[in-house]
């Protein structure tokens, strides 16, 4: 059986792209069933992504603080300055390798 995925959701703008960020997270959760989902948010956000139940961590992190060089966030999960298209292959390489449930919706 393969490792199941793990997502980290970084969320630092305004409240309202925070709430429609939700419903893909619920997708990712629908798809991925046996994913672990945890997220860094502004600081006053952080209480709405507190309370969605597909969510496992909650960590605050600021805009100049996702850019700076790498720290230990509240979550224990590292920040580092890796472009973005690195990120994205490494991603579709992940998601590749591991397809949606069979009963995802």
């Amino acid at each position: 059986m393969a490792d199941a995925l793990s997502f980290l959701v970084i969320n630092v703008s305004r409240i309202g792209d925070t709430l429609l960020a939700t419903p893909a997270i619920r997708a990712i959760a629908r798809a991925y069933l046996d994913a672990r989902i945890d997220a860094l948010c502004h600081p006053k956000r952080a209480e709405i992504l507190e309370h969605l139940p597909l969510i496992g961590r909650v960590g605050t992190i600021t805009k100049h603080a996702a850019l700076a060089r790498p720290y230990p966030c509240a979550t224990d999960v590292p920040m580092a300055e890796i472009p973005v298209e690195t990120v994205l292959a490494a991603v579709l390489r992940a998601l590749a390798d591991h397809p949606p449930s069979a009963t995802a919706s």
